[in-house]
């Protein structure tokens, strides 16, 4: 008889048709039955019951109705109440601790609560991806190497299911047919290929002429059991993984043996872990239509993009699950980078950096609005409003600057204003102003007194608040003049206007002098 809950109560009692439980290692739980629909019991049969056989819970999974010549039937596959893990769905799960620390943190806000947990070492348990609660128990038993119990809604995770009891699967005594299956695509732990066998068998512990020995001849799920077929070469010892049975009348059973437990660790990233866990950093991988593909650092703080619509990225997190991008290349290949780029080559394009302020176009041509440089510089033209430091060396020393602002150049021109200054003295050209027609050449200042020189209407004129002194090209005093602001003018030599001489008092002396002398030579050299 099945028991039938509705919202945990007990409704009726249903003398089931066919009822068959199937269980498999790490796999399926499921049961199957059929029912005739009645005025008084099969009321109570919906998509809401849970069914109790066997001491387990089952919820309905498929519900059908039918009518042939014989009545009127409803069909119900159940699964284990386990399988409501599934709805729990998860964008994610992470988790570290042992074992049974985990499976709590799992079973938070459902009914299931923790049974016997063999495994305690620590390891940490990240699945980035979407998931649902069952798949992440399945994936932390095969990560473990364990095999999960179920008994209503708690749960274990056993180092082994079934034991060595000795029991034999032979012809002649309990076995009626056997298909034995290699697959070569899986191994075992010593590499050997998969080895499956699919028996019916009758077991003798449901049959009266063994009453006395049954509780020998009982088999479970996970035992280890011998088969042997002479006719079909077969004599192996190998594991009990699937089981399923008439929980009514357990005669007619069907086992799978193999040497190969069922492993969904490929859907798991597990580090198992000797030291402190929370110190480790591994990465989860997402992959979906939504993303594309996703890599994340366990601690979230760098993530990995990869996919079709916004073309690659990686962001750096705060932890807290909060990212910003700091290298993305989008689908139009344009690149943004936060942080320093290191490159052997830049070829084609343009460079704008700072909004501007320093640009390289694709012919070449930069702008900068400041900037420092070590080492040489080659270029055909240079155009500054200023150059600070170093030195300047133009035309293999023709022109050169050194680093205290000395000027060599071996000739030149000038347009626009030249300033010199040496020894507190100052000559600026283009710095003085004069009157209509007047051209201004040049300013001396010695910090004493202040000379112009002008050139107005073709004369070369001189203004100074000082003496001016007009020298010989080998500045000998005899052939120099000078003009005193308060003494007038002294010439030293001989002075002409046009091409006649002017008779200057020292000339007229000089000329008296000579005259007395030829006079006093000539009349009185014999007195």
């Amino acid at each position: 008889m099945i028991k039938v809950f509705n919202d945990g109560e007990l409704q009726a009692y249903i003398d089931e048709i066919e009822p068959n439980i199937t269980e498999e290692v790490n796999g399926e739980f499921t049961f199957d039955f059929t029912a005739i629909i009645d005025q008084e019991k099969s009321q109570y049969i919906n998509y809401n019951s849970l069914f109790e056989v066997e001491g387990q819970l089952f919820q309905v999974a498929l519900l059908a109705k039918e009518r042939d010549q014989d009545g009127l039937y409803i069909y119900v596959n159940g699964e284990q109440v386990s399988y409501q893990l599934i709805d729990d769905e998860l964008e994610s799960f992470s988790s570290n601790g042992t074992p049974s620390e985990i499976m709590s943190d799992l079973f938070a806000g459902t009914s299931f609560t923790v049974g016997e947990v063999d495994f305690t070492d620590p390891l940490t348990v990240s699945i980035k991806e979407r998931t649902n609660k069952r798949q992440v128990l399945m994936n932390l038993a095969a990560a473990v190497g364990g095999e999960l119990s179920f008994d209503q809604y708690e749960i274990s995770l056993l180092s082994r299911r079934g034991s060595e009891n000795g029991i034999h699967f032979r012809v002649g005594k309990n076995l009626m047919g056997v298909k034995k299956s290699v697959d070569g695509r899986e191994k075992d732990a010593q590499g050997n290929p998969k080895s499956s066998y699919e028996i019916d068998l009758i077991e003798l512990s449901g049959l009266e002429e063994y009453e006395d020995v049954k509780d020998l001849e009982v088999i479970r799920l996970g035992d280890t059991v011998r088969v042997k077929d002479d006719d079909l070469g077969i004599d192996v010892q190998t594991r009990l993984l699937k089981y399923s049975y008439n929980p009514k009348q357990k005669i007619n059973s069907s086992v799978e043996l193999s040497n190969v437990t069922k492993n969904l660790s490929d859907d798991l990233v597990v580090l198992q872990q000797k030291s402190v866990m929370k110190d480790e950093v591994y990465n989860g991988v997402k992959v979906g239509p939504e993303v594309g593909f996703q890599a994340t650092r366990s601690d979230d703080k760098v993530r990995t993009t990869v996919n079709a619509t916004e073309g690659f990225e990686i962001a750096k997190g705060d932890g807290n699950g909060s990212y910003a991008p700091v290298i993305s290349f989008d689908t139009e290949g344009n690149a943004r980078f936060k942080g320093l780029v290191e490159a052997s080559d830049f070829v084609g394009g343009t460079i704008d950096i700072g909004s501007g302020t320093f640009t390289v176009d694709n012919q070449g041509n930069m702008v900068a609005t400041s900037g420092s440089f070590e080492g040489d510089i080659d270029a055909s033209n240079i155009s500054g409003s200023s150059f600070v430091g170093g030195s300047i060396n133009i035309g293999n020393s023709t022109f050169t600057v050194d680093n205290n602002g000395n000027m060599v150049a071996n000739s030149g021109e000038f347009k626009g204003k030249i300033l010199i200054e040496y020894g507190g003295s100052y000559l600026d050209i283009d710095n003085i102003s004069g009157p209509d027609g007047v051209v201004p050449m040049a300013r001396f200042n010695d910090g004493t007194s202040e000379t112009m020189v002008f050139q107005h209407n073709g004369k070369f004129k001189i203004h100074s608040d000082g003496d001016v002194e007009i020298l010989s090209k080998n500045g000998v005093v005899s052939a120099e003049s000078a003009f005193y602001a308060n003494q007038g003018i002294q010439i030293y030599g001989n002075a002409w206007v046009g091409s006649s001489q002017i008779a200057t008092e020292s000339w007229v002396q000089n000329m008296i002098n000579d005259a007395i002398a030829d006079h006093e030579s000539t009349y009185h050299s014999g007195s």
